[in-house]
């Protein structure tokens, strides 16, 4: 990320991505810019990426997701909080 800070939070928080709790109906009528609104872009883009039949593309999708959430909100996330956000997306 070419000039742009990042700053990483602890490998157990989610920090801002905590708004995976807001309902989906929250998700859905969220601002853009908005961190509901960025965890439901990645939430699309990330549904988006795991509809391709094609791994090798599906993989590049799901990075390039997780990579624009990191842009968006300026942080360098681990697996284990993608991994988090991802069940907690899940389970919503």
């Amino acid at each position: 990320m070419k000039g742009t800070e990042t700053e990483t939070i602890g490998a157990d928080e989610l920090g801002p991505l905590n708004a995976a709790h807001a309902s989906p109906v929250a998700r859905m009528f969220a601002s853009p810019n908005s961190a509901v609104g960025k965890v439901a872009t990645y939430q699309e883009a990330r549904a988006a990426a795991l509809g391709l039949a094609d791994p090798t593309a599906q993989t590049a999708a799901l990075d390039a997701a997780v990579d624009e959430l990191e842009a968006g909100f300026g942080l360098t996330l681990t697996t284990a909080q993608i991994d988090e956000l991802n069940a907690i997306l899940d389970s919503r």
